[in-house]
């Protein structure tokens, strides 16, 4: 598995924003997602030299909706 950059819905504002997977955050293969508290996007290249979580908010993968590359969503499942 790997960390990684995908649109997912923020659960706080309930909008569609680029966030970071990451993986083993929690336990082994348990994903955390990351989301900008100031709600902008994030870059592949915010995490290419390591990721500095100050400024982003985490939840479980389980409680996030995920948008795959077809535009379809699922909760707690990673993006495709």
């Amino acid at each position: 598995m790997s960390t990684f950059v995908a649109k997912a819905i923020n659960p706080k504002s309930k909008k569609a924003q680029s966030a970071i997977f990451i993986d083993d955050f929690y336990a082994h293969y348990q994903y955390g997602v990351a989301f900008r508290k100031d709600g902008k996007e994030t870059k592949f290249d915010d995490i290419r030299m390591g990721i500095d979580l100050k400024g982003y908010e985490v939840y479980p993968l389980e409680s996030i909706q995920t948008i795959s590359s077809n535009g379809a969503s699922k909760v707690g499942v990673l993006p495709n």
